[in-house]
């Protein structure tokens, strides 16, 4: 797996791209990141959020029209839906909520792992992908 990192916003919010075989995983877009992402992906089979919070999902929408799929947790979907903070150019509609204190999934023949670490915010996560955690705003 061959990880790319670039910071954007006005909080350096680290946005990451996964490359993979049957498609790409961006997490974390944050402000200004669609062009970066579009640049350095061949298929983004899904856009995985460690949270909600705007510098985070930022550009999930835009993503979105280009046919990938969003990931949150379901506590913080609400964010997403309608920003708090009237910061996102647009609200959107999750397509997949990740559940509970922990779940596995398999994207794109990428083995990830949501693991709830409520606190920042109700659903900020951790995602593990193939034994690589990133953390959004856990510290």
């Amino acid at each position: 797996m061959q990880i790319l990192k670039k910071a954007f916003g006005e909080y350096a919010t680290n946005c990451y791209i996964l490359k993979g075989e049957q498609g790409d995983l961006v997490i974390d877009p944050g402000e200004g990141s669609f062009d970066w992402v579009m640049q350095n992906t061949g298929k983004i089979a899904a856009v995985l959020n460690t949270h909600g919070h705007y510098d985070h999902v930022y550009d999930d929408a835009k993503l979105q029209r280009m046919g990938a799929k969003i990931y949150i947790h379901e506590s913080d979907a609400f964010m997403l839906r309608a920003d708090p903070f009237e910061t996102m150019p647009e609200s959107i509609e999750a397509d997949v909520l990740v559940k509970g204190q922990e779940q596995s999934l398999e994207i794109a023949g990428f083995n990830v792992k949501f693991s709830l670490f409520a606190g920042h915010t109700p659903g900020s996560c951790m995602i593990e992908v193939d034994g690589v955690i990133f953390s959004g705003d856990v510290i």
